[in-house]
């Protein structure tokens, strides 16, 4: 079973095309991800479908998540706080109740 990046740089198996880290997720999870949930990469890397750096939530929480990392982010250092990634990762957990 192989991969290949598609269009957006996302890597998908040769077989299925399914996105990887979809499919990771699902398994993580132990059945379907459902319509509306999106899987976030905690690193904003594409590539890195490791368990440990994904989450599953919903499409709006997942929007809200990069408002706030877009708002909350320091004007001089330009690196997110360690505050919001600590409330953040509280609501993606929430999330998946």
């Amino acid at each position: 079973m192989g991969i290949f990046k598609d269009k957006k740089g996302y890597p998908r198996l040769n077989d299925s095309g399914k996105l990887v880290h979809r499919t990771v997720a699902s398994n993580m999870i132990g059945g379907s991800i459902g319509r509306g949930r999106v899987v976030q990469h905690g690193d904003g890397n594409k590539s890195n479908f490791k368990q440990n750096n994904l989450t599953v939530m919903s499409g709006r929480s997942h929007s809200s998540l990069h408002a706030r990392k877009r708002h909350h982010t320091d004007t001089v250092t330009r690196k997110k706080t360690s505050v919001i990634w600590t409330k953040l990762t509280w609501t993606w957990r929430k999330d998946l109740a």
